[in-house]
């Protein structure tokens, strides 16, 4: 790091700098979308993470940037030795503007705002602290590849950026040079003990944490940040009087294995939600109706809607198992965390175009869902960081495995979920 006796100044420099990338596009942003969608959109999402550079003299610089609220806010920790810095980074609608307020432990207070410049991202920040003395500094920062993003930091004199920096910094990412236990940046699998002798899977991507329960077939629990979510609730697979209420209930389609009126309604409370496709609404008379494409918000929780139908897979009659319309697969958005689950499918189109999924449940099994070649073309055409077949009647797990052995980046769970 080249500061050119600035050092004390790099400390706010570095905090705002990495938001640059992030917030830089807020202008483009049509009204009500979250941060995050905003990021997703522009293709910045990787910035989200921990970040470390060392300077000259060996002292460690981390600063980390999380989801909060459901993505609408980016909380960002900063720290340098004994020093330390935590602020937030939101959309302001009626500005069209992105900012960011903190503070540090030292009384220094922090308002920034942004915009893009060229191939770089500027931000122009003000810092006053305790003594009410202001400083006015700009801050670019550029992706360089291989997982670095460079940091300059300029004057600012009578509102004129100074031509040249005098600080200079390459962050790297930490997950990239160092894996989880598990082989995966950025995310931790880990086999939990069972849980009334179901398997158990806990999950973790920067601080987003899922548990995840397999009861079976089609039928999962999540549990996320205290909310229990049920998935395809079956009393066949479960005793549903001893199972934990549902904050949320999700129906993917009408058919009985995956929709059960009395475990519905043993895992209901009040305050309970249900979301469901419309042609569940024959045997459940409660519930909110989502459609192929729909996005909701319930329980703080973004919800999307996917379409989950065949295409090669029919009846005698020529009709497919899974009419498309009828049926949806789930995206879930946890934190930071993306999970997808497909219900009763086929490889669609709309499946192939999936971005950002971090965990799939894809169904596999003849003659209703898909082969063992159609989830590895799906898997290999969007990519899950982990892939959970499920559903999968008689089929055989190791062909999936097999087919899918070249793809590192892809980590196959395997569990009792015929």
């Amino acid at each position: 790091m080249s500061t050119k006796e600035r050092t004390g100044s790099v400390i706010h420099g570095v905090t705002l700098l990495s938001l640059v990338g992030l917030i830089g596009f807020s202008g483009m942003a049509p009204a009500q979308m979250r941060l995050q969608d905003i990021i997703r959109q522009e293709g910045f999402e990787w910035m989200i993470g921990t970040w470390e550079t060392v300077t000259d003299d060996g002292q460690s610089i981390e600063v980390d940037y999380s989801w909060q609220l459901d993505g609408w806010m980016i909380s960002v920790n900063f720290s340098m030795g004994e020093y330390a810095y935590r602020g937030m980074i939101f959309r302001v609608e009626n500005r069209d503007q992105v900012l960011e307020a903190g503070c540090d432990n030292q009384g220094t207070s922090v308002m920034g705002s942004w915009e893009i410049v060229g191939d770089k991202a500027v931000s122009t920040t003000e810092r006053s602290n305790q003594y009410g003395e202001m400083q006015t500094m700009a801050i670019t920062h550029r992706n360089t590849g291989n997982n670095a993003m460079q940091v300059e930091l300029y004057n600012v004199e009578n509102g004129q950026i100074a031509p040249e920096p005098w600080g200079t910094m390459e962050f790297k990412r930490r997950d990239m040079s160092a894996k989880k236990e598990d082989g995966r940046e950025n995310m931790s699998v880990k086999e939990a003990p069972t849980e009334n002798g179901f398997a158990v899977d806990l999950i973790q991507r920067a601080e987003t944490k899922v548990k995840i329960t397999m009861i079976g077939h089609g039928t999962l629990i999540l549990s996320y940040e205290g909310k229990v979510i049920h998935v395809d609730p079956w009393s066949r697979l479960a005793d549903y009087s001893k199972m934990p209420k549902a904050d949320l209930i999700l129906i993917t389609h009408e058919h009985r294995d995956h929709l059960d009126p009395q475990a519905v309604k043993l895992i209901s409370r009040e305050g309970s939600d249900i979301l469901l496709s419309s042609s569940c609404t024959d045997s459940l008379s409660t519930g909110i109706v989502i459609k192929n494409g729909d996005v909701k918000e319930v329980q703080g929780i973004r919800i999307e809607a996917v379409p989950a139908y065949n295409i090669v897979n029919k009846r005698s009659s020529g009709e497919p198992y899974h009419p498309k319309g009828r049926g949806n697969g789930y995206i879930l958005t946890l934190g930071e965390m993306r999970v997808y689950i497909a219900g009763d499918t086929e490889n669609t189109p709309e499946m192939k175009e999936l971005k950002n999924i971090d965990v799939a449940f894809l169904p596999m099994n003849l003659p209703y869902t898909m082969t063992p070649e159609m989830v590895a073309d799906a898997a290999s055409a969007f990519k899950p960081k982990v892939l959970y077949p499920y559903h999968f009647g008689q089929t055989d797990t190791s062909k999936l495995i097999d087919l899918l052995k070249d793809f590192q980046d892809i980590k196959i769970r395997i569990h009792n979920m015929q």
